[in-house]
């Protein structure tokens, strides 16, 4: 928080992003297990979550680069 400058607001707002991004693809990939083996759901879903943390550790600057990788995050 202190390093870019966040009030406690806006650290929450990208804390929750991930959550947000979670809630948004659980409906979908739940009903994808019915058609694709849930393995490889799981599989993708892992991979785009490990790159976005790695993503967030070298590109994010701000609240708003940060608030968006978290969520993709969360979809992952």
């Amino acid at each position: 928080m202190p390093l870019w400058g966040l009030s406690a607001a806006q650290a929450g707002l990208m804390a929750s992003a991930y959550t947000f991004g979670y809630m948004l693809a659980v409906p979908l990939l739940t009903t994808l297990t019915d058609r694709i083996d849930a393995r490889r759901i799981l599989a993708a879903g892992s991979a785009l979550s490990g790159l976005a943390t790695v993503m967030f550790g070298l590109i994010a600057n701000d609240l708003w680069s940060a608030t968006l990788i978290w969520a993709i995050a969360g979809i992952g």
